[in-house]
């Protein structure tokens, strides 16, 4: 303990002793401590301020200077030195913590505190970058969110990386079979493809493994190809790919880096994968629609050899099955019927229905998907199949497809191939129902022919008609007929009778057999009505008979004479006619909806009152199909001129500017927006303005045609205007009138005063002058305001004679006027009066009671009078005020309320003078009338 003194006094003065600020009511002895341990004391007074020093490296704070130091400046470490932590509300913002009076644990406080201080701020700099680049990282997600393809989204990412990373090259890699063709990138990136397992961006892809590479030279399995390529990070862009950025020297990134780079990968994986799926269910919506299409060649065949051909053709042109083949049951063996025109000869074989997958898939009836065939039910025929497809045809057969790959189907391909099946098993049940006729062929001959003619039926009604007569002519039923339910009851719409049988009636919907039928849309063959449940015959001397449901709204009904006439070879015949009957009254009904639909869109397109444009865009320009007679009258062209010529040339005007707009509004009917705008056409009577609706014929897709229909608001958007004006006219005559009449009303009400007092006759007088004044100027200006003008008309005048008048009608107090004798004018006498008495008025309100004004003569330059100026001695008008004051409601007064000098400007515009303010002579204003 002897040598303590001796210690802190050789710690006293090193250079890098560390620098300490005390703050509070810390004495002189705690200073002297310190210096003496080997610290700095930079300040030692109490601290009522918050600033710092550069070169402090940390401060001191006791219980007081608690409160002061608490937003203590950034960066800066604070030790508490007080008597217990409790002493301050929350220790934990210091930085450290010693006993008053403890020095030396307070000295180990603070050398511990300033020693890890660099290291907290360097990492403190660098989270503050990180926070900033993972700030950059997601707004930059934003735009990877509004990315619609892969190269787009792949471009977007190398841009966000190209913010958030430092590099020399990146770029995106995609695997198409054994190679990574690059997507995008910058900096030195070669449109060379890279194998998949090249080096270690090769193993990032197999793997999903991401890699750090800090110095290419040292890492065995880098493989760089660029020998300039000394470091590297290769992220894993889920199963497609890998994401690829490069430096050219070695260490250029931190695990900080690694982390970002897999952060923005996760985000374009999420969103690569969406574009995907929107892609994918595209594609499957488009892939359906083509197969759809191509199994109406199904309903051409007539042999099942036919129809597998044919199942299997669109196998392969649509779905891009490389080997099929579709298997047909004969007894217990299933037999190739057709296979794919690129298989070997030994693709296929017969198989009973005890073998392998075939086997299994007619005996349990479901479809099967094998991703391996090893360890499967599956028996090949062939020993390099890997992976297939089987599904049943019903009890018929199986459609099979095959791959040397494993797992090269999925559940899409799946149901793809099940929706192909189920064409081709209603295509087998439908050949194996024609070849089941057998002797009977030359009936279902005629059968078709006869069916092929109802194609041409105009309507429902007839239909029906050539149906029943089929069933005569054709099927040999001698009394016929077709049932159609309507709200309560069968109401019979065509029929044919033997002699021995009555025409039939409407029935209850509940009615024997055809409720039956309706009901269940199951066919009921009758073989005897005696004998039969609910029958209910129609006929007295039926024996037997066939009803058939049309749909869901209709039955067939065949009656004949004599028991057991019909079998179910008679029933097939009903039901064949009445599939055939069913699709083409589907038909018609649809083509009439069609029609009417047509015909609806047609008349409300002639018939519409405003302009109406049928095109389509051809080069991005809109061509005429068709225009109503509305269109023709207003832009006064033709539909003959028009059809097929570029719309925009005949109704645009020769303007930059619009031709712009016009093209732009193009481009976003091609990118199926709806349109509604206002814009200005020219028309056969010139330019004119309307409320432009185009429509294109599907909203937000790509279109090249649509409907455009212009109404005309040029002569509404005039009367708007015209409304307006007539609404600010009338503003102003009624702000004009309760400005001058608060004139006059106050003189009268200053003399009745007087009178009252006095008993003054001529008091009384001016009483009644100011009211005469007040009733001629309600009057003259009503009667402008129904004019809707200004001023009368005009008259020689005297300006001296007037501007007296206007000084008798004005309340001047001590004012003085000064005019000259005469000053010939042609103008309206009143509105000039009025014109004088607001210029008094004004004087006398802005610069006194005892002002003296001065009207004057102005002369032209040739010496003759070409005006008047009317000026005070007042305090004049500010330069800077001289452009508002003749603004309505523009007042520096308390005594007015602004429409003075307005009124003033109107009277004079109206005699077509111009008016204007300036400094009089005198200092004060001067209002200058110029003719």
């Amino acid at each position: 303990m002897s040598n303590e003194p001796e210690q802190r006094s050789a710690e006293r003065s090193t250079p890098d002793a560390p620098r300490v600020r005390l703050h509070g009511d810390a004495d002189e002895g705690l200073a002297a401590a310190l210096a003496s341990r080997g610290f700095v004391v930079v300040d030692a007074t109490s601290a009522g301020d918050h600033e710092r020093p550069t070169d402090v490296d940390c401060l001191v704070v006791d219980t007081e200077g608690t409160a002061t130091e608490r937003r203590r400046p950034d960066g800066d470490p604070v030790v508490l030195y007080a008597p217990a932590p409790t002493a301050v509300s929350d220790p934990t913002r210091f930085a450290g913590y010693a006993r008053t009076g403890d020095v030396d644990a307070l000295c180990d406080q603070l050398r511990w505190v300033v020693a890890r201080e660099p290291t907290q701020r360097a990492a403190h700099t660098e989270r503050v970058r990180d926070d900033a680049r993972l700030e950059t990282l997601h707004e930059g997600t934003v735009s990877l969110i509004q990315a619609t393809t892969p190269t787009d989204l792949f471009e977007r990412t190398v841009d966000i990386a190209s913010r958030l990373l430092e590099f020399n090259s990146c770029y995106i890699a995609i695997a198409e079979g054994d190679v990574l063709v690059k997507q995008a990138g910058v900096g030195d990136v070669s449109d060379e493809s890279l194998s998949v397992d090249h080096g270690l961006v090769g193993d990032s892809y197999q793997t999903g493994v991401t890699h750090l590479v800090q110095d290419t030279y040292a890492h065995p399995e880098a493989d760089p190809a660029r020998p300039s390529h000394r470091s590297g990070i290769a992220v894993p862009l889920g199963e497609d790919g890998v994401f690829v950025v490069i430096a050219d020297e070695p260490d250029a990134f931190t695990g900080a880096d690694r982390g970002l780079a897999e952060l923005l990968v996760r985000y374009t994986e999420g969103t690569l994968a969406r574009i995907q799926s929107a892609e994918a269910i595209q594609e499957r919506r488009e892939l359906i629609e083509t197969l759809h299409d191509g199994t109406a060649a199904l309903a051409a065949v007539t042999t099942l050899e036919a129809a597998a051909a044919v199942a299997v053709e669109l196998a392969e042109r649509i779905l891009s099955f490389d080997t099929c083949y579709v298997g047909v049951r004969e007894g217990d063996t299933i037999v190739p019927y057709a296979v794919s025109s690129g298989a070997p000869a030994d693709a296929v074989r017969p198989m009973t229905l005890s073998e392998g997958l075939v086997g299994k898939t007619l005996r349990t009836g479901e479809p099967q998907l094998v991703d391996r065939v090893d360890g499967s039910d599956a028996e090949p025929t062939k020993d390099t199949y890997r992976s297939g497809i089987s599904v049943p045809l019903g009890d018929q057969g199986v459609f099979q497809a095959v791959s040397t790959a494993e797992a090269a189907f999925d559940t899409n391909d799946l149901e793809l191939a099940e929706l192909l099946a189920d064409h081709l098993t209603g295509t087998f049940s439908r050949v194996r129902a024609e070849a089941d006729l057998g002797e009977q062929r030359e009936r279902v001959a005629q059968l078709h022919a006869a069916t092929v003619e109802l194609v041409s039926c105009h309507d429902v009604a007839e239909l029906y008609e050539r149906a029943i007569a089929t069933a005569r002519s054709v099927l040999g039923f001698d009394t016929a007929y077709i049932f159609v339910a309507g709200d309560d009851q069968f109401v019979p719409v065509a029929q044919v009778t033997h002699e021995d049988h009555d025409p039939v009636r409407p029935v209850p919907l509940d009615h024997g057999v055809a409720s039956e039928t309706y009901r269940s849309g199951q066919s009921r063959l009758v073989r005897d009505v005696s004998t039969a449940e609910a029958a209910e015959p129609l006929q007295t001397s039926a024996g037997g008979g066939i009803s058939v449901a049309l749909g869901d709204d209709a039955v067939f009904q065949a009656v004949s004479r004599d028991p057991d006439t019909f079998g179910e070879f008679e029933v097939e015949l009903a039901e064949l006619l009445a599939s055939h009957v069913t699709a083409n009254r589907e038909r018609l009904r649809a083509e009439a909806e069609l029609r009417s639909q047509r015909d609806r869109l047609s008349a409300l397109f002639e018939n519409i009152p405003d302009a109406a444009v049928s095109y389509r865009l051809v080069d991005d320009e809109p061509h005429v199909e068709a225009v109503n007679p509305a269109f023709e009258r207003v832009f006064g062209f033709t539909s003959e001129q028009l059809v097929g010529e570029n719309l925009d040339e005949y109704v645009i005007a020769d303007d930059d500017e619009k031709r712009a707009e016009a093209r732009q509004l193009n481009d976003r009917l091609r990118a199926g927006e709806s349109v509604r705008a206002e814009c200005q056409r020219q028309t056969e009577g010139g330019l004119r303005t309307f409320i432009l609706q185009v429509v294109p014929l599907e909203l937000g897709q790509e279109n090249v045609a649509g409907f455009a229909i212009y109404t005309d608001i040029t002569d509404r958007q005039e009367r708007e205007r015209e409304l307006r004006r007539q609404n600010e006219r009338l503003e102003e005559f009624a702000n004009i009138i309760s400005h001058d009449l608060r004139n006059p009303l106050a003189v009268a009400s200053g003399y009745l005063d007087l009178a009252a007092e006095t008993g003054d006759p001529a008091a009384f007088e001016r009483v009644e002058a100011s009211l005469d004044r007040m009733d001629r100027l309600v009057e003259d200006l009503l009667s402008l305001a129904r004019k809707g003008q200004v001023v009368g008309e005009p008259s020689p005048l005297d300006l001296a004679t007037v501007a007296t008048q206007a000084w008798a009608g004005v309340r001047t107090l001590d004012a003085t006027l000064e005019r000259p004798e005469s000053l010939p004018v042609e103008g309206d006498e009143g509105r000039l009066i009025e014109l004088f008495e607001n210029l008094f008025r004004n004087a006398i309100e802005h610069a006194g009671e005892a002002v003296t004004v001065r009207v004057e003569a102005l002369a032209g330059p040739d010496g003759a009078v070409d005006g008047f100026a009317v000026a005070d001695d007042g305090p004049g008008i500010p330069e800077a005020e001289r452009d508002t004051v003749f603004d309505p409601g523009e007042t520096t007064s308390t005594a007015g309320i602004g429409y003075g000098l307005a009124i003033v400007k109107r009277i004079v515009e109206a005699h077509g003078w111009s008016l204007s303010v300036t400094d009089a002579r005198d200092g004060g204003a001067r209002f200058e009338v110029t003719f």
